[in-house]
């Protein structure tokens, strides 16, 4: 987070490990590889 990262879920939600789906990006590119994944 310090560096700008983001770690969610294929939804953007916190439950990444529960769903067992894992996206780690940064925070220029988040939400747009969230609505592709969605």
């Amino acid at each position: 987070k310090e560096a700008g990262g983001t770690v969610t879920d294929f939804k953007g939600g916190d439950k990444y490990i529960e769903d067992r789906n894992l996206l780690a990006t940064n925070s220029k590119i988040d939400k747009d590889l969230i609505a592709l994944l969605a």
